[in-house]
C-alpha cells in the first residue's frame, strides 16, 4: 500500500511539472505579444511522447475565432526540413548521392559549368553560393534558366549564403528521382505515415475554416504566398497539431522507419561559427550557450543567418540544440529541440518578421532543461 502511495505521488508530481509548461511561459508570451504586436500564436511543447498546446490570441483582427492547435499557418522555411528529409529518404534508397554534382540529377544545369562542382549537400546546407532568391520563377524550367544565368562568385562549400533556390533544386532532383510531384512524395514518405492530415502546399478546402490570416510588418493582412516551383523551400501550411508529430519524429528517430534518413539529415556537415554552431541539412545545430543569447536577425529583420565565410573549424560542443526558423510575408515560425533530453517546441505566429519568436522558443528550451 505504501509503495502504491509513493508511485501515485511521483505520478502527480510529474504530471504537475508537465502541465506547468504553459503556465510557466504565459507571462513571457503575453508581454512579448503585446510588445511585438502579435495577434495570434500557437505553441506545441513536446516532451518525449507527451504534447502540450499553448494557444494565444485570434486567427484575424475580427477576433471572432481563437487560435487553437488546429489553426493553419504558413510554416515558410520550416518546409526546407521536409525537403531535406525527402533527400535523406532518397539517399537511404541509394537513389541520390549527397556528394555528386546536382547536374547528375538536373542535366540542364550543365550549361553553366559551375554547377558541375555543386553538390546536393551544398544545396541543402546553403553553401552552394546561390543567392537568397531569384525573380519570381513559377515553373521548373524558369528556375533552372535563372540558375544557369546566375553568376556565382564564392567557392561552394566555403561560404554560407541562405538560398531558397538551392533547396528548391535539391527538391526538384528528388521529384525527378521518384518521378512524382513534391506533394505526393511528402504524403507517401512523411505525412501519411505520421498522420499529418492538415499539412500541405494547398490547404484542403475541408479545412479552410482553420486558416489563419497573416499580417505583414505594417500590420496589413496578406494572403498565403504563391511561390510556384519554390514550394520545397517554403510552401507548406500546417499547424502545431501536425508539427508536434513531426517534432516527435525528430525526438524518437531511433524507433522510426525514417531512422536512416534522419541520421543523414542531422549530421553536422559544415562549421557555421567557431563556437560550435553547425549546418546540417536544412537544420542548424547550436551549442547550449546560444540559449542564453539574444537572437540576432539579419539587416532586414529576418530570422536567418547572415552570409559569411565559413571558419576552418568548430569547437566540439555536445548536447546542444537543433532548430529551424521560418518567415513568410505574413507569418513567423520556429521549431527547435534538445536531442539528448527529447524535448522540443514549435511556435507559429501570424505576424511577419518577428525574430522575438526565436528568443521565445529558446527560452522555452532553456527553462525546461533537465526537467523530468
Amino acid at each position: 500500500m505504501k509503495i502504491k502511495k509513493i508511485i501515485c505521488i511521483i505520478t502527480l508530481v510529474n504530471n504537475y511539472v508537465y502541465a506547468s509548461n504553459c503556465s510557466s511561459i504565459d507571462k513571457y508570451v503575453q508581454q512579448m505579444m503585446l510588445k511585438q504586436k502579435i495577434l495570434g500564436m500557437s505553441i506545441a511543447i513536446v516532451k518525449q511522447d507527451k504534447v502540450e498546446y499553448c494557444n494565444y490570441g485570434y486567427t484575424n483582427k475580427n477576433q471572432k475565432n481563437k487560435i487553437t492547435e488546429k489553426s493553419i499557418f504558413e510554416i515558410a522555411s520550416i518546409t526546407k526540413t521536409f525537403t531535406a528529409l525527402l533527400a535523406g529518404v532518397a539517399i537511404s534508397d541509394n537513389k541520390l548521392d549527397l556528394n555528386l554534382p546536382i547536374t547528375r540529377y538536373i542535366p540542364e544545369l550543365s550549361s553553366n559549368k559551375i554547377f558541375t562542382k555543386i553538390t546536393n549537400k551544398e544545396l541543402l546546407s546553403h553553401t552552394s553560393g546561390l543567392p537568397l532568391g531569384f525573380k519570381k520563377d513559377f515553373t521548373e524550367s524558369e528556375l533552372i534558366i535563372s540558375a544557369v544565368n546566375t553568376k556565382i562568385t564564392s567557392i561552394s562549400g566555403n561560404y554560407y549564403r541562405y538560398s531558397n533556390p538551392g533547396i528548391t533544386l535539391s527538391g526538384i532532383a528528388v521529384t525527378r528521382i521518384y518521378n512524382t510531384n513534391y506533394q505526393d512524395l511528402l504524403d507517401k514518405f512523411i505525412f501519411n505515415p505520421l498522420e499529418m492530415k492538415y499539412t500541405s502546399i494547398r490547404v484542403n478546402p475541408e479545412y479552410d475554416y482553420l486558416i489563419v490570416t497573416g499580417y505583414n510588418k505594417y500590420g496589413a493582412p496578406v494572403d498565403f504566398m504563391n511561390i510556384g516551383i519554390e514550394n520545397p523551400a517554403g510552401g507548406l501550411k500546417s499547424n502545431t497539431y501536425d508539427l508536434s508529430k513531426y517534432l516527435k519524429l525528430q525526438l524518437n528517430s531511433q524507433n522510426s522507419d525514417l531512422k536512416n534518413a534522419l541520421k543523414i539529415v542531422h549530421t553536422n556537415y559544415y562549421c557555421l561559427y567557431e563556437d560550435g554552431t553547425y549546418q546540417q541539412l536544412a537544420w542548424e545545430y547550436h551549442p547550449n550557450s546560444d540559449l542564453f543569447k539574444k537572437f540576432q536577425p539579419d539587416n532586414k529583420n529576418r530570422n536567418i543567418t547572415v552570409p559569411h565565410k565559413l571558419p576552418n573549424r568548430c569547437k566540439n560542443k555536445p548536447n546542444g540544440f537543433i532548430d529551424k526558423t521560418g518567415n513568410s510575408s505574413g507569418m513567423t515560425s520556429y521549431i527547435a529541440y534538445l536531442p539528448n533530453q527529447r524535448f522540443g517546441v514549435v511556435i507559429l505566429s501570424n505576424s511577419a518578421l518577428k525574430p522575438a519568436i526565436v528568443d521565445l522558443g529558446r527560452y522555452i528550451l532553456k527553462i525546461n532543461q533537465n526537467t523530468p
